[in-house]
């Protein structure tokens, strides 16, 4: 107890010191600061007269230990004295926003044309949804992108964890040769546990509006079942029930956006992600989930670029068969998620948890069913 009663008493003698702009030498613990001058520190020998002057004209606070909560035995701070420059504050203010201005014009592609696209995750494998895998690729080739951003993590791209990821993304990006085009991946997620944490909290007046909303969606979806394709719907009526869900019912960095993936903050870093690959492209295809291009098109809005939703270019044509490249592609993925689920393969907890609390799997195995079945070709 004597030592942090002294030490306090050093630190306060110190800083009464250091108002001043005075050197002062604080004493070890469990000697008075009025007992006489202290030994004084050896100083390691500093060469050269500009070092000198340096040490001379900058005072100096040495601690001597040990001290309570595991400080260091020696602790050395040079304080320069204090001045107040508005000039240079404002100098290098102006001097960061001049970076960062220049690295955000960087980032933008002159003359691009932004286009969104949604895709219907496992409807695409549902015949009376009219909207197959064949048909996504007829729009894909009608728009005539030269960049298109998939929904997959840079860092799942053709690794372990790309079946954990929309299947359509992964057939975007094996027919990719066949379209020549140019395709990135764009996705940013969050951690499962972080996000498995946040549903825990959400309050029960915000569970409710965000259950109502899902209701009006089902309902909608399942008249919206007798049109010409699925796809109009989506690209009409659902963009703003979509919005409502995540804009009014979901407020940002709320428990609930968190529990949707840290939707805004996702988003964010898809358009982010989207404009570090873009290069020279000029014609830049989002395809993605249909619920995240409200989002995607605020986020483009924010930095200046102006979005359009992908009319109907194509005529349903129904469920055919897919290429080998395709099938082969999701068997191995498809492999990869069950040796992670069974523990054959080391991946994060993360991963882990990732694949075995998702229905990738199952979708997987549906998706091979409907497109080619489950033999190899």
């Amino acid at each position: 107890m004597e030592r942090h009663e002294d030490f306090g008493k050093n630190v306060e003698a110190g800083s009464a010191a250091m108002l001043h702009s005075t050197p002062v030498r604080i004493p070890p613990p469990g000697v008075s600061a009025t007992a006489g001058p202290p030994p004084i520190l050896p100083q390691p020998p500093i060469q050269g007269k500009l070092h000198d002057e340096a040490l001379q004209s900058k005072p100096t606070l040495i601690l001597r230990g040990p001290f309570p909560l595991a400080l260091k035995p020696l602790i050395t701070m040079e304080i320069p004295p204090m001045r107040f420059c508005p000039r240079a504050i404002v100098l290098a203010f102006l001097s960061i926003q001049l970076a960062f201005s220049q690295t955000n014009a960087s980032k933008k592609p002159p003359q691009a044309e932004f286009i969104l696209l949604g895709s219907v995750h496992d409807m695409h494998m549902k015949p009376e949804m009219k909207f197959s895998l064949p048909d996504l690729r007829h729009q894909i080739e009608s728009i005539r992108p030269d960049l298109i951003c998939l929904e997959i993590e840079p860092e799942a791209f053709n690794s372990l964890m790309e079946g954990y990821f929309p299947p359509e993304a992964a057939y975007i990006a094996a027919i990719a040769n066949e379209l020549q085009v140019r395709v990135v991946p764009t996705d940013w997620r969050i951690a499962k546990e972080w996000q498995d944490r946040a549903s825990r909290q959400v309050p029960k007046d915000v569970e409710d509006r965000i259950s109502c909303t899902q209701g009006e969606m089902l309902k909608a979806i399942q008249r919206a079942s007798s049109q010409p394709s699925i796809f109009d719907f989506f690209h009409g009526e659902f963009q703003q029930l979509a919005d409502r869900q995540f804009m009014q019912n979901m407020d940002e960095n709320s428990a609930a956006d968190i529990s949707s993936g840290a939707w805004h903050e996702r988003n964010r870093r898809i358009v982010e992600n989207a404009l570090d690959a873009a290069g020279g492209a000029r014609k830049i295809l989002f395809v993605y989930g249909a619920a995240h291009l409200p989002q995607i098109a605020r986020e483009l809005a924010d930095r200046g670029f102006a979005s359009c939703l992908a009319p109907r270019m194509f005529t349903p044509c129904g469920i055919q068969p897919l290429s080998p490249v395709v099938l082969s592609r999701w068997r191995r993925n498809l492999e990869n998620l069950k040796a992670i689920r069974d523990g054959h393969v080391k991946v994060t907890r993360d991963s882990y948890l990732k694949v075995t609390g998702s229905n990738r799997i199952a979708n997987l195995e549906e998706a091979l069913a409907v497109y080619g079945g489950a033999g190899k070709p």
